[in-house]
């Protein structure tokens, strides 16, 4: 056979070709080899002792006939024999072998696959966009992300235990990477990626980070390899601290700009030569890609399209598709694909966003993954929500995102699809009817904000190669888009102020995350001058809206942290903080109340609530109230330039895009397979 499968399913099926069989091979030879490869084990010799005896007892006749060099005739037999019995012996052990693997091989087949719900104490956080669970060598330990908020740490639970223990100093740390060596951890909080001991204790800060943090990995050769942010390249720092260096590099002009701004979830591969991880845009991880890259030469070498949290191990790469997790073989010392990709394991957690996917491997071929879709479904309506009235889907189900009504309330702008396939679609409320709007199939046109006269919506588009940038159209669908801006890193529109002389966008930045910055603009709607940036920290500062009269803007900033609704005046000379639990997608309807998404605790996909703010006037000086719950709602965080509803500016009805089954599973315990590896076909078998 030309591959050890094919040996083996020769062996198991195959009849040997006798006729290769020396003519001059003894009966009794004969007869040996036969009932050692007889299909039958019941017929089949026991053991090599069976096959000696059965040589010794053979008739001097089954010897007639063969020559020896040897002179004297009374050690002939003997000899000949000896010769006949080394050679079986070989032949023996080789069958031997050979029905071992087969053996082996049926009892694969036939066993039942060990599979194992895990209880964790407290829970993994899964939700958001993090890599938050990892096996540690020998399969037998878990490393994990859990609890919320406050509680949020590092855990480890021992499988031969009962309870997880937690690792002291990494109060909300994500998992960045373990030591060779398994008595370190290193782990990302605070906008920094720092180390602890096993045994806890203070923990050694080594380098800066954004809040967006995606992965990392630590090499034999005392690196860290890690991803800063959502739009940054792989960097290395030593184990022991020192200056960060890039190891991966992003194109940031021209159209290979428009497929890759973020490299994420690194891991060295054996040797140290080389670092797999995910290539692709932030926010739409639909048309990623696998890459390993060469560290002393730079050779890209692309894996695979399409897939998320890519993972090197025992010969193979692991990888996420549609909420599958699927396997492809991998040569770690050529870099190269030796098999296709399988798919294995169903209902795999992961983000379609971050291109995060909660599952691990150890080193023994032991597999660890959280079941369910997390921030991946596609599935989600448009529809109507009320305290005491039912929903009412408008739209959908459908890969739907970024709800924006019209100033008088009439339409909704939103995005449908991902990748390229991603455009701008106008629902009219009345008619109940959809019409799209940007019609480029080559680009990706998302992120609508409308014009205070509801006659044009600025969007954010790459139709003209490079980053997602700004442009105009008119809502009827006359003319062209017009390009407002020019730019490396992708931009994304938030609000057009009531004058319709600024325009509020989120930008991308090289050694942060997103910046909100302010452009101007003529009475024709040209663009006057460079953007103004207004937030910037090393976090992430976006969804920026104005407040009726323009005075205001809110926007969402986690440069404490913790991702929190803030409200500051438009000059930047006071500032308030409204949310105490996380804070997302402001909405200023007419009336000068600020509604946004609260959620409890740190997911972006828990369970949260939509409140409502309103404000008064002390002194001249209008001052936000005590936020009040509106209704209590489970909304997904699908991107972070996404969100998932939208207020009606007339009437204040609530808008929201959620599950086509309104109703989200709970968090359910990770699924632990042993000897994984081993059951490669099997599992991948329907």
């Amino acid at each position: 056979g030309g591959t050890v499968s094919e040996i083996l399913a020769e062996v198991l099926k195959g009849e040997p070709d006798w006729a290769a069989l020396p003519p001059s091979t003894p009966p009794s030879v004969r007869r040996v080899l036969r009932r050692c490869l007889v299909q039958d084990p019941r017929e089949r010799l026991r053991d090599l002792g069976d096959a000696r005896l059965e040589l010794i007892d053979a008739e001097p006749t089954d010897l007639a006939g063969i020559r020896s060099p040897a002179p004297d005739s009374r050690l002939l037999g003997r000899s000949a024999l000896g010769g006949w019995i080394a050679a079986v012996v070989l032949l023996v052990l080789l069958v031997g072998l050979g029905s071992f693997a087969a053996w082996r091989m049926s009892r694969v087949q036939t066993r039942p696959v060990l599979r194992s719900e895990i209880g964790l104490t407290p829970q993994v956080n899964a939700s958001g966009s993090g890599w938050n669970l990892k096996l540690l060598s020998g399969g037998h330990r878990v490393l994990y992300t859990g609890g919320e908020g406050e509680e949020q740490k590092l855990w480890i639970r021992d499988l031969s235990q009962l309870n997880s223990y937690p690792i002291s100093g990494t109060k909300g740390a994500d998992i960045a990477a373990v030591s060779p060596d398994e008595q370190w951890f290193a782990f990302f909080a605070d906008n920094s990626l720092k180390k602890v001991s096993i045994n806890g204790g203070e923990p050694i800060v080594l380098a800066e980070t954004t809040s967006g943090t995606r992965g990392g990995s630590w090499s034999d050769d005392g690196y860290i390899y890690y991803a800063p942010g959502t739009v940054h390249p792989i960097m290395r720092v030593s184990e022991t601290g020192g200056e960060p260096e890039a190891i991966t590099e992003l194109i940031k002009d021209g159209a290979a700009r428009a497929l890759t701004n973020s490299h994420r979830w690194p891991q060295i591969l054996p040797g140290g030569k080389a670092v797999l991880y995910l290539a692709g845009n932030a926010g739409d991880f639909a048309e990623a890609r696998i890459e390993v890259r060469e560290i002393a030469s730079g050779k890209v070498h692309v894996l695979q399209t399409g897939g998320f949290c890519p993972r090197y191990f025992n010969g193979h790469v692991a990888f996420v598709r549609d909420g599958v997790l699927n396997v492809l073989g991998f040569d770690a010392s050529t870099l190269t694909v030796t098999s296709p990709p399988v798919p294995v394991i169903p209902n795999v957690h992961n983000a379609l966003g971050s291109g995060a996917a909660q599952y691990s491997v150890s080193d023994n071929g032991t597999l660890i993954y959280i079941p369910g879709l997390g921030a991946s479904s596609l599935e989600y309506e448009m529809r109507w929500m009320g305290q005491d009235a039912p929903s009412m889907p408008l739209v959908g189900p459908a890969a739907i995102f970024q709800p924006r009504f019209s100033p008088d309330g009439k339409s909704v702008a939103y995005t449908a699809g991902m990748g390229t396939d991603s455009d701008i679609y106008i629902y009219d409320i009345e008619r109940g009817q959809s019409t799209r709007l940007t019609l480029d199939s080559r680009a990706k046109d998302r992120a609508s904000a409308w014009s205070p006269d509801g006659k044009s919506i600025a969007f954010a588009s790459n139709r003209d190669g490079g980053a997602m940038v700004l442009y105009r159209k008119p809502v009827d669908g006359s003319g062209v888009a017009v390009r407002l801006t020019e730019s490396d890193y992708d931009q994304y529109p938030t609000s057009w102020s009531s004058d319709g002389r600024m325009l509020l966008f989120m930008q991308a930045t090289a050694d942060r995350s997103f910046d909100t910055f302010l452009l101007r603009l003529d009475g024709n709607g040209r663009p006057v001058g460079e953007p103004e940036v207004l937030e910037s920290s090393l976090g992430q500062d976006v969804h920026a809206v104005f407040s009726p009269d323009d005075r205001f803007i809110a926007y969402v900033s986690d440069e404490s942290g913790k991702t929190t609704l803030y409200v500051r005046s438009l000059d930047g000379t006071a500032r308030w903080q409204i949310s105490e639990d996380g804070g997302w997608g402001p909405r200023w309807v007419e009336s000068g109340r600020l509604y946004f998404h609260a959620w409890h605790g740190e997911g972006w996909d828990s369970d949260g609530t939509i409140r409502s703010v309103d404000f008064t006037i002390e002194n001249g000086v209008s001052l936000p109230g005590q936020p009040k719950d509106v209704l209590n709602l489970r909304l997904e965080v699908v991107q972070l330039i996404s969100t998932m509803f939208d207020i009606n500016p007339i009437d204040e009805r609530l808008l929201v895009l959620s599950s086509a089954s309104e109703a989200q599973p709970d968090q359910t315990n990770p699924i632990l397979i042993q000897d994984w590896v081993d059951d490669l076909n099997d599992l991948a078998r329907p």
